[in-house]
């Protein structure tokens, strides 16, 4: 035989419920002895009433039966058992499967007639208006349940519903909850449905109400963590731009804008290439593109068409396949930094004055020079004749520019893959990588006349005179021990040259000095005269 579970009520004497088990309050769908369900169920079993009486009261979702035992003390009436059951047989009338459907429903479900009245309502309606049976509901119009303000707009609704012949009615409504609970304020979303008969006659309306505050509570949490993230991400100096595959832009940050001079919609929906750039896919280096196919985060460095180098960085935003579905870039303009960068690499490695490499340039570059495969290494070593004759009797902007005049001619009597270096302060080295030493003998004849055409160009009182001297690697030798080879050949030149170059500088001097109006030929001649007086008293030949 199965088992089942049987409800027990004990009632005393004078009709009052002094025990109920568990089990009873789950047929009669309360969780705690409420007296007004205990009332209506001893309403509907009659002292006379015999054996298993089929029972529906409260807001239980079960049809069951009552069986009444009268409790007696010898003559003396004590009260009465009653005993509850699940109900044997599901075709009784009094259980209806849609009805336990909509009782397990956790939303509001209600029926009106035209006049609003209750026509039906499912437990949680009964739960949520603070009645314990079906039958306190029945008949009666929000006026009868519920404070006057919240039933005139469900009537002023309701109303428009059944004038207007709307099928249907939505809202979403934020209300004050029954005292005692913890929050002051829920939301609930209400459809409203019109309800016709056979004929498609208007009768009624159905109503649902659904409790909707947790997602409420999300939303605006979302909204409030969607705000504090564009507060954070209007904040950065760098742009931030969120493109999607297509690389259509999605969000810019305040940033963008403001660099652009352009309103939000002029980047939304459009391409990022397109629209800031004009280009038909994306640009050279781009960070993105990069990404979208590495499927990790991603450097590039990108220069616009105006010059603006833009240092971007990527980042994927992955979908629930693991496929990359949008990209973050954040981006700076980086142009005043790669100048800046780049003119400090320049100063690292040249003379600022010439333009040419300077020595730490030259020890970077030897390891890759000396090898053999450079060979034969040829060497020249270049000093400016008179330098400091120059810089004292024309000043040091004349010495400055004699040795960039001597710079030029030294670059432009090379190739291009020579080394032409400020070895010190007026000597100049010139590497020639796979140079013998015959045609290193051709270059500083070069040199030396295209120094004689630059005196007779330009200006004829600074006479431009170089000391050179070669020597050349063939074999595997101490580069430096060559260096100093040559360096010992351009002294020798020097002193060789040395007093044909400052003689010809002083000419030059002395035409200069004669070619200044005024009285300085006067005192020129006046000069050699007593040059000569002197020379006879000190009997000189």
């Amino acid at each position: 035989m199965e088992s089942m579970m049987i409800g027990v009520i004990l009632e005393n004497a004078q009709g009052e419920i002094v025990f109920a088990n568990d089990e009873a309050l789950r047929l009669l769908g309360i969780k705690q002895e409420d007296q007004r369900v205990f009332q209506a169920l001893r309403e509907a079993l009659s002292e006379s009433a015999e054996g298993w009486i089929p029972c529906s009261i409260g807001c239980g979702s079960f049809t069951f039966e009552a069986l009444v035992i009268p409790l007696a003390r010898g003559s003396k009436f004590c009260g009465r058992a009653i005993l509850l059951r699940e109900s044997r047989s599901v075709s009784h009338k009094a259980w209806s499967l849609p009805e336990a459907i909509l009782d397990a429903i956790p939303d509001c479900v209600y029926a009106k007639d035209k006049g609003h009245r209750f026509l039906f309502a499912n437990r949680a309606t009964i739960r949520h208006l603070g009645l314990s049976t079906k039958e306190e509901l029945l008949g009666k119009t929000d006026f009868d349940l519920q404070p006057r303000e919240i039933a005139q707009q469900h009537w002023n609704e309701e109303e428009e519903l059944l004038c207007t012949g709307r099928e249907i009615l939505k809202r979403e409504q934020e209300v004050d909850n029954p005292a005692g609970e913890a929050h002051g304020k829920s939301w609930v979303a209400t459809i409203k449905i019109l309800l016709r008969n056979d004929q498609g006659e208007v009768i009624g309306l159905v109503g649902v109400d659904r409790d909707i505050t947790k997602q409420k509570l999300a939303e605006e949490a979302l909204q409030e963590s969607e705000h504090e993230k564009s507060l954070i991400l209007n904040a950065l100096g760098e742009q931030v731009t969120y493109l999607d595959r297509d690389f259509r832009i999605v969000w810019v940050n305040t940033a963008v804008l403001h660099n652009f001079g352009r309103p939000p919609e002029y980047f939304i929906g459009k391409r990022c290439f397109e629209v800031i750039e004009g280009r038909d896919g994306p640009c050279p280096g781009c960070a993105v593109a990069k990404t979208f196919e590495s499927q990790k985060p991603e450097t590039g460095e990108v220069v616009s068409r105006n010059g603006i180098v833009w240092l971007q960085k990527a980042y994927p935003i992955f979908d629930e396949e693991g496929r990359v579905a949008r990209v973050v870039e954040i981006s700076r303009n980086v142009t005043e930094e790669k100048r800046a960068l780049e003119r400090i690499q320049y100063l690292t490695f040249h003379d600022p004055l010439t333009g040419c490499y300077n020595r730490l340039f030259f020890q970077e570059e030897l390891k890759h020079l000396n090898t053999p495969r450079q060979l034969p290494l040829s060497v020249i070593m270049a000093d400016v004749n008179n330098l400091k004759l120059v810089n004292d009797a024309f000043g040091h902007r004349k010495g400055d520019e004699l040795l960039q005049k001597v710079a030029r001619i030294l670059s432009s009597s090379c190739r291009t893959e020579d080394l032409v270096v400020r070895w010190g302060g007026d000597e100049f080295l010139v590497l020639l990588p796979r140079t013998p030493a015959t045609v290193a003998q051709e270059i500083m004849e070069r040199i030396r006349k295209r120094c004689a055409e630059e005196s007779q160009r330009g200006e004829r009182h600074v006479q431009i005179s170089v000391a050179l001297g070669c020597a050349t690697k063939e074999k595997d030798e101490d580069l430096l021990q060559v260096i100093n080879e040559a360096e010992a050949q351009m002294y020798r030149d020097k002193f060789a040259d040395a007093r044909i170059a400052r003689h010809l500088t002083l000419l030059s001097l002395e035409q200069s000095l004669r070619e200044i109006p005024g009285e300085m030929e006067t005192h020129c001649q006046r000069l050699r005269i007593l040059a000569r007086k002197m020379g006879v008293a000190l009997g000189l030949p």
